[in-house]
């Protein structure tokens, strides 16, 4: 029953806020068919025409000739391809079924994000809440030109996952975490990437509050034996990528920094939102747009001033957690100095600035992490889950502002970034890190729906919840998306084909390079073409 009053009250919040024409949904594209919205319709409709038939070579979609594996340059789009495959054959048009499998993802991003909630012991009021502030996030909407970025809610499935798994260690909840994780992937290699991350950051953290060692390794084979196919399917499913990065190139880690979050990104909307996108769109020139909406960020900052609060009644009593407290508000006063010094910027400052803040950052994760680590002794459970989600924060923060000064300065000045770069699989192919800051607005949810649910004044009366309710579906309301038919050829475009080519041949763009570009270019020019 819970379940079906969450989806109803999440659809009412759809059509409020993101007024897509459904009445238009069987011959229209949502997003449009330009650009990059067209480029996935593209790719939905080769997969159902050629990849899961065996026509062509796996990975092999035809696009950007004469390059092999070119459903491997960027999010491959297969699980939105398979569902909207299934949806034709009940007779849908390809519009209409493309365009159901995207409203499905958005429903998909709430309901996920009220089963995570729920699983942490928010109400069922509350819950709906942060469901419909992750569905409607202001990163997401913006993105709505990207389709792959709107199949989001393998992460909060994965989060859900970890969780249980810690919980109740069995044999399908370790299954369930690979299972996202891979599933995340065949939607976006940005969302597979991230939900490995977060999966490996939360059962990191919950052996860390393990007293034996023995049970550590224990449970550890347990994850990895139950989600061996997993792997393997990953393997399989990412192979194309691994040739794609070998016959071309990683992105360097400047490129990444350069899509990084800024900490203005988290007080910034995206033109589109009707309330905030003219107050602040204009304060950020990328597409780190991470606003998680003022009645989410005011209340996510009063439930962690709360358990900070919390933190220092206990650290009178425990000598690990005043050390570690005492820790973390150095780190605060050096992070917010830091970057009023750099001026709200985290790459390209000096290393001296750079060492500031980047001493800060790291300060405030380390000090955490041994807080949690020390917290096994409280009993008070809550304070041990909000200690828990404070690591997840900051690490995923701290994460999303990239590479702290130079890449190539040292630690701490490179910031937890680059050791990701290096270290962790798939980050070194990371373009648009900004996006990672949605796991960020997940934690703020979480820890705004801690501070609702904590509240006694916010307990009392439903229709307090009823007006957070309305006040997020203003907050969250966006201009109409764009829809569109077919796209008609880019004039220079036309008058080639009717002027200088048969009706029947297709116009190729070859890569400007020289030999001046270095070790790439016999790579482009010969290794990576297809005859």
């Amino acid at each position: 029953m819970h379940f079906l009053g969450a989806l109803l009250l999440l659809a009412l919040g759809y059509l409020v806020c993101f007024r897509l024409p459904l009445v238009d949904i069987s011959h229209l594209i949502f997003g449009g068919s330009t650009g990059d919205p067209g480029l996935y319709a593209y790719l939905t409709e080769r997969h159902i025409r050629f990849s899961f038939t065996g026509v062509h070579p796996w990975y092999e979609v035809g696009s950007f000739y004469p390059f092999a594996m070119s459903g491997a340059y960027s999010d491959n789009y297969l699980l939105p391809a398979f569902l909207t495959k299934a949806i034709t054959s009940f007779g849908v048009s390809f519009e209409g079924a493309y365009n159901l499998s995207l409203c499905f993802a958005f429903l998909a991003n709430g309901l996920s994000a009220f089963f995570l909630l729920r699983a942490l012991k928010i109400s069922f009021g509350w819950a709906v809440c942060g469901a419909l502030a992750f569905m409607c996030a202001p990163k997401l909407a913006f993105h709505f030109g990207h389709p792959q970025l709107q199949w989001a809610f393998f992460i909060p499935l994965c989060f859900t996952s970890c969780l249980r798994f810690l919980e109740k260690r069995t044999w399908l909840s370790a299954q369930a975490i690979g299972s996202c994780v891979v599933l995340a992937f065949l939607c976006s290699a940005y969302y597979g990437v991230f939900a490995a991350l977060l999966a490996t950051v939360i059962l990191a953290l919950g052996f860390l509050q393990e007293k034996r060692v023995s049970s550590v390794i224990n449970t550890a084979k347990r994850l990895f034996l139950a989600n061996v196919l997993s792997l393997a399917l990953l393997i399989v499913f990412a192979k194309p990528y691994f040739f794609v990065r070998s016959e071309l190139f990683s992105p360097p880690i400047s490129i990444a920094t350069q899509q990084a979050a800024k900490p203005i990104s988290y007080i910034s909307a995206p033109v589109r939102n009707l309330l905030w996108g003219p107050l602040t769109s204009a304060w950020i020139k990328h597409e780190d747009y991470l606003f998680p909406g003022a009645l989410i960020l005011s209340f996510s900052l009063w439930g962690i001033f709360l358990l900070i609060r919390e933190w220092t009644e206990m650290a009178k009593h425990h000598r690990a957690l005043r050390y570690s407290h005492r820790w973390f508000i150095l780190g605060v006063i050096f992070t917010v100095l830091g970057f009023i010094l750099s001026g709200g910027i985290t790459r390209l400052i000096p290393l001296s600035q750079a060492l500031f803040l980047g001493a800060g950052l790291w300060s405030l994760l380390l000090s955490s992490v041994v807080a949690l680590r020390f917290s096994s002794d409280v009993s008070i459970k809550k304070f041990r889950e909000g200690l828990f989600l404070l690591v997840l924060l900051v690490f995923f923060l701290f994460t999303s502002f990239g590479s702290i000064g130079r890449a190539v300065d040292f630690f701490p000045a490179g910031g937890l970034f680059p050791l990701l770069y290096w270290y962790f699989p798939g980050m070194n192919a990371i373009r648009g890190l900004s996006r990672i800051g949605l796991i960020v607005d997940l934690i703020l949810i979480i820890f705004a729906c801690r501070a609702f649910q904590g509240s006694k004044l916010l307990q009392k009366s439903k229709l307090i919840v009823i007006c957070c309710f309305s006040f997020l579906l203003l907050e969250y309301s966006f201009a109409r998306f764009p829809a569109n038919e077919e796209a008609s050829l880019v004039h220079s475009h036309a008058t080639i084909l009717s002027q200088y080519a048969d009706p029947e041949d297709a116009i190729v763009f070859l890569p400007m390079m020289t030999p001046d570009d270095g070790p790439a270019y016999p790579r482009y020019e010969v290794r990576n073409m297809r005859s």
